[in-house]
């Protein structure tokens, strides 16, 4: 697990080179699709990797607090990876942009309380039942302060 951690912050890094490098060239007036395809790709096997460890969580002996900061440093690196689509209207008249932060917000919290111990299921069900449900911060806030 350790190696694929290392793996996935190499290839996070080498992205985030690559989308310097890119900006950095369009900054110049050098931009070329060449460039694009040649630097601003992104690999099939990095994302495969990065979306397991998302999508399969678990907590293990590591506490509430770095099991959650292993997350958040996990759902970072696949924003660079794969970055959230960003809506093209003018100041987003459309909606298009709240209704993907909110989906994002909750995919977030369902992996965060998938990966938490059992010993959290009061917490847990509380936090499914909410309507409207809370964000993953407040969600962790939740969680007693004793384990974190």
């Amino acid at each position: 697990m350790a190696t694929e951690r290392a793996e996935v912050v190499a290839t996070a890094a080498a992205r985030a080179n690559r989308q310097i490098i890119l900006e950095a060239l369009q900054l110049h007036g050098l931009d070329h699709p060449d460039l694009e395809q040649r630097y601003g790709g992104c690999n099939g096997p990095q994302l495969y990797q990065m979306q397991r460890a998302i999508t399969s969580p678990s907590q293990g002996n590591a506490t509430v607090g770095n099991y959650f900061m292993n997350l958040i440093k996990l759902w970072e690196e696949l924003e660079v990876l794969m970055p959230t689509p960003q809506c093209n209207c003018n100041g987003c008249t459309c909606g298009a942009s709240k209704v993907v932060a909110d989906l994002a917000s909750f995919t977030q919290l369902m992996q965060f309380l998938m990966g938490i111990g059992n010993e959290f299921d009061p917490v847990r069900n509380q936090l499914l039942v909410m309507d409207p449900t809370h964000n993953v911060n407040k969600a962790y806030l939740m969680v007693p302060s004793a384990e974190r």
